[in-house]
C-alpha cells in the first residue's frame, strides 16, 4: 500500500492544476496546490518490473492576486515501469 501527501506553495509566483496533475484541466493561476494520492504497487520482478495502481486528488487553490478560488481534480493513476 502507497499513501502520499504533498504541498506547494508557490510564494504568488503561480500554478495551473495542469501543472502538476496529469492530464487534469488548467483551473486558473493559483498560490498553492495540495494532493493525495493511495494506491498499491505490485512488484512482479523485484524493483525491475512492478505495476503501480492508485487513486489521486489534487487541488489548487488561493489565486496569486489574493482571491478565493479552487480549481479540484479526482482521477486514476496507473503505471507499469520496467527498469533495464
Amino acid at each position: 500500500m502507497v499513501l502520499r501527501y504533498a504541498f506547494l506553495d508557490s510564494d504568488h509566483r503561480g500554478v495551473t492544476l495542469s501543472d502538476v496533475v496529469r492530464s487534469a484541466p488548467g483551473g486558473g493561476v493559483m498560490n498553492k496546490f495540495t494532493e493525495w494520492y493511495a494506491g498499491a504497487n505490485w512488484y512482479l520482478k523485484g524493483n525491475d518490473l512492478k505495476y503501480q495502481l492508485g487513486l489521486v486528488y489534487g487541488e489548487t487553490h488561493d489565486t496569486v492576486v489574493g482571491t478565493l478560488a479552487e480549481a479540484r481534480a479526482f482521477g486514476v493513476r496507473s503505471q507499469l515501469q520496467l527498469q533495464f
